[in-house]
């Protein structure tokens, strides 16, 4: 995860060009015999908005796949997310991170560009609430990276 005080300075900078998102958890997706299985979702259907982030999903960069909270391997070319630790946590029936009820939840995601869809893959301890921090390749569909 990127360290807080570079969140906080990429937060206000998306403050600052009005990178805001509004999303809504809409489905899950399970692992079925080897496939993966799209089922409803069950969460209420309200919008939801905040600010978007980004974080290289391995500490090399992006080069090697790392481990997202779900327990599943993560590249910064995946589409995922994670979602505020407080939000992640609540979904945590067993103190087991790889058990939480939003892993493998699809969000709709609206704002700059054309909607799409990211899957919830990791938690993010510096977020807040209803922030979603991006990989890379999915922030681009909203915004440019910056280097800060």
């Amino acid at each position: 995860m990127i360290p807080g005080n570079n969140r906080q300075k990429r937060e206000e900078k998306m403050k600052q060009h009005g990178i805001i998102i509004s999303f809504a958890i809409l489905f899950t997706v399970v692992n079925a015999g080897g496939g993966l299985v799209v089922e409803p979702g069950t969460a209420d259907p309200t919008d939801f908005s905040g600010f978007a982030t980004y974080y290289s999903t391995s500490n090399d960069g992006g080069v090697t796949p790392g481990i997202g909270a779900c327990g599943n391997q993560l590249r910064d070319s995946d589409l995922i997310v994670a979602v505020s630790s407080q939000l992640y946590d609540q979904t945590n029936p067993d103190g087991n991170s790889n058990n939480a009820e939003v892993c493998g939840r699809c969000i709709e995601i609206t704002g700059p560009g054309q909607p799409f869809r990211v899957n919830i893959q990791d938690r993010c301890e510096g977020c807040p609430y209803y922030n979603l921090d991006f990989t890379p390749d999915g922030f681009r569909k909203i915004g440019q990276l910056e280097q800060v």
